[in-house]
C-alpha cells in the first residue's frame, strides 16, 4: 500500500500541535491499559466468589441439595459462571490488544501523517465490545439461574410447611390443627332394661324375676 500519497502536509506549528495531541492521546490509552490489568485479578475474584459464595451458602443452609428439586438449574449457573469468568479473562487480553493497535494507529496518523489511519478500523475492538456484552449476559444468567433454583425449593418448602396448619387467630398467627378425635370401636354386651321397676326388682334378658 501507497502511504506516501495520502500523506497530510502540516506546517511546523500544526505538526507540532498533532504531536501534543498523540501524547496526550497515547498518555491516556496507556491509564487505561494500566487500569485494565489492575482491575483485571480483581474483577475475577470478585465475580467468581460474590457469586459462588452465594450458591454454596445456598446449597448448605437453605435449600439441601439432597432434598431439592430441578437442580439442573443450579449446575447449569455453575457452567455458566466460568464460563462468564473465562470470557472476561479473554475480553482483559483482547481489550489491551487493542489499546496497543489503536496506539499504533495514533502514531500512523498523528507522528506518521498517514491520512487513513484516523478512521482505520481496529478488529480488536469490536471483538472486545461482544466479549463484554457475552460477559454480561453469561454473569446475569448464572444468577438469575441460581436464584430461581433457590426461590423454587423454597417455595416449595413453604407450601410443605402451610399444610401443617389450618386457620389464623385474630393476630394472623397460624394455629395448628387440632387433633383429630377417635371414634369409638363397638364392642359386645348387654343393653340394660330402659323401664324403671318400682319394687327394685330387675328381670334378666328373657324377662323373667331373677331369684331370690
Amino acid at each position: 500500500m501507497n502511504t506516501q500519497s495520502n500523506k497530510i502536509i502540516r506546517t511546523p506549528e500544526q505538526q507540532g500541535h498533532a504531536s501534543q495531541v498523540y501524547d496526550n492521546y497515547r498518555s491516556d490509552l496507556l491509564n487505561r491499559s494500566l487500569s485494565n490489568t489492575e482491575n483485571y485479578d480483581k474483577t475475577i475474584i470478585t465475580l467468581s466468589a460474590a457469586t459462588l459464595g452465594f450458591s454454596m451458602i445456598a446449597i448448605r443452609y437453605v435449600v439441601p441439595l439432597e432434598s431439592a428439586e430441578y437442580t439442573y438449574l443450579i449446575q447449569l449457573g455453575w457452567f455458566m459462571l466460568p464460563t462468564c469468568i473465562a470470557a472476561s479473562l479473554v475480553a482483559s487480553l483482547i481489550g489491551n490488544k487493542a489499546i496497543d493497535v489503536q496506539l499504533e494507529n495514533a502514531r500512523n496518523y498523528y507522528i506518521e501523517g498517514e491520512q487513513d489511519a484516523l478512521n482505520r478500523k481496529n478488529i480488536y475492538t469490536t471483538i472486545n465490545k461482544y466479549l463484554n456484552i457475552f460477559t454480561g449476559i453469561a454473569f446475569l444468567s448464572a444468577l438469575f439461574l441460581i436464584i430461581i433454583f433457590v426461590t423454587v425449593n423454597i417455595k416449595k418448602e413453604t407450601d410443605m410447611g402451610k399444610d401443617k396448619f389450618d386457620t389464623t387467630d385474630i393476630q394472623g398467627t397460624p394455629v395448628k390443627k387440632s387433633a383429630d378425635i377417635p371414634t369409638m370401636e363397638q364392642v359386645p354386651g348387654t343393653t340394660p332394661n330402659p323401664q324403671g321397676n318400682n319394687n327394685g326388682n330387675q328381670t334378666n334378658n328373657s324377662g323373667k324375676k331373677p331369684k331370690k
